[in-house]
Order: structure tokens, then C-alpha cells, then sequence
């Protein structure tokens, strides 16, 4: 079974290294997508802007959403 993919959402790079050394802490092995803004979120879900036309664009199983975002 494959995993699932995990989307990030997260403007601060510090925060989303913290984010990979905790999965790796615990051997989280799924695959991660990083978007630094809620709009390149967006973007990737629905497959429009700079992900438009991108084969094999994953669905996440599970997105972390910064909440703190401008």
C-alpha cells in the first residue's frame, strides 16, 4: 500500500524543518509537499497556477495548516 502524501502549509521555514525532524523522530517515512502560503495550497489542490498541467500531483491524506499565516 502506498502512503499518503502530506501537505504542509507553512510560511516559516524554520517551522517546517521542525515538522520533518519530528516525522523523522518517530519514522514517518510518507512523502511531503510544502507550500509556504495558504493561495499555493490552493493552487496545488485544485491543480491550477504553478501546479496546473503537473502529472502525478498526489492528493494529501493529511494537511497541516499554519494558522498564524498573514
Amino acid at each position: 500500500m502506498k502512503s499518503q502524501m502530506i501537505l504542509i502549509v507553512e510560511d516559516s521555514e524554520e517551522d517546517y524543518e521542525s515538522v520533518l525532524r519530528a516525522f523523522k523522530t518517530v519514522h514517518l517515512n510518507n512523502p511531503f509537499m510544502w507550500c509556504k502560503s495558504g493561495r499555493m495550497a490552493l493552487d496545488y489542490l485544485r491543480g491550477e497556477g504553478a501546479f496546473k498541467g503537473i502529472d502525478g500531483r498526489q492528493r494529501p491524506g493529511l494537511i497541516l495548516l499554519d494558522l498564524n499565516m498573514p
